[in-house]
């Protein structure tokens, strides 16, 4: 241990004594061990980490200089696959060149709806420097989840693969599907240079455009769309396995002994659709 750790131990130890002479019956918990100075330091001093940010920067902006600092660095790995800062920015920037080709401008929605993968990263940045606002899709959320959402936001396009392919296939909303997972893209010959920000009218509002747009869930009724703007994050919704739980620990569920997955929910019947929504069958209404 250095000089700096034992005086510091010593101090907590003197600190801790003379709490003991003050109140003896006191809990531990209470007791400070820290010095106002040393506790002054570490939720202070040490939290100070407010440093000069390019807020009129997008987000795929700053990507963009850290391709062009470390082009080589790995910046994606998923199971066998690996994606250089350079490789990932070309990637995207074909797809995003095909994109502004199918008429994606700024502050525009387009869904995306793949399984967790690097054509997913190449998407979402695609999406970013087209000036799009990419609008999250689960793949394994309910037809019913999906087509509520797409009716919501209304997006023009959606990026798929396989399993979103087949997601969308029963939600009845008429969008247009770009394959990212089909064995020769249209926008595989396409430049794997930036899009011009300028030409495509982002550094009008300093960078404050939409970059993604999310639902969530309200406890009864449908869910609303919200967008934030390029530096703007918020927190997922609740899955239906967290609404499960919160729903027993507040009495509305009720198990069937014997019946391992046979559940009655206590809801008014004027709540229910919300079970709907969220892909829970019911067997009747309470």
């Amino acid at each position: 241990m250095t000089p700096k750790q034992i005086d510091r131990m010593t101090q907590h130890l003197q600190n801790l004594l003379c709490a003991v002479i003050a109140d003896a019956q006191q809990p531990v918990a209470r007791v400070e061990l820290l010095s106002s100075e040393e506790r002054a330091y570490l939720l202070e001093e040490l939290n100070r980490t407010a440093a000069p940010y390019p807020s009129e920067r997008c987000i795929h902006e700053l990507f963009e200089a850290q391709v062009r600092q470390a082009p080589d660095a790995m910046a994606v790995t998923y199971a066998d696959d690996r994606l250089s800062y350079g490789e990932l920015n070309a990637r995207a920037n074909r797809l995003a060149h095909h994109l502004i080709a199918l008429g994606v401008r700024p502050d525009q929605p387009v869904a995306i709806c793949l399984q967790r993968s690097p054509a997913m990263v190449v998407g979402l940045l695609a999406i970013l420097k087209a000036g799009g606002a990419y609008l999250p899709l689960d793949p394994a959320h309910p037809p019913a989840r999906l087509r509520q959402v797409l009716k919501d936001a209304a997006p023009q396009l959606v990026l798929a693969d396989a399993a979103g392919r087949a997601a969308l296939g029963d939600v009845g909303v008429d969008v247009r599907v770009v394959d990212l997972a089909t064995a020769t893209p249209p926008w595989a010959n396409l430049p794997g240079s930036d899009p011009d920000v300028r030409a495509l009218g982002l550094t009008e509002k300093q960078g404050h455009y939409l970059a993604f747009i999310h639902t969530y869930s309200y406890m009864f009724g449908q869910p609303p769309a919200e967008a934030d703007i390029q530096r703007h994050f918020r927190v997922s919704p609740p899955t239906v396995h967290q609404m499960i739980v919160t729903l027993e620990r507040n009495g509305f569920i009720r198990r069937q002994p014997g019946v391992p997955r046979s559940i009655e929910i206590l809801l008014p019947p004027e709540n229910l659709p919300i079970l709907e929504w969220l892909g829970i069958k019911t067997s009747k209404s309470l």
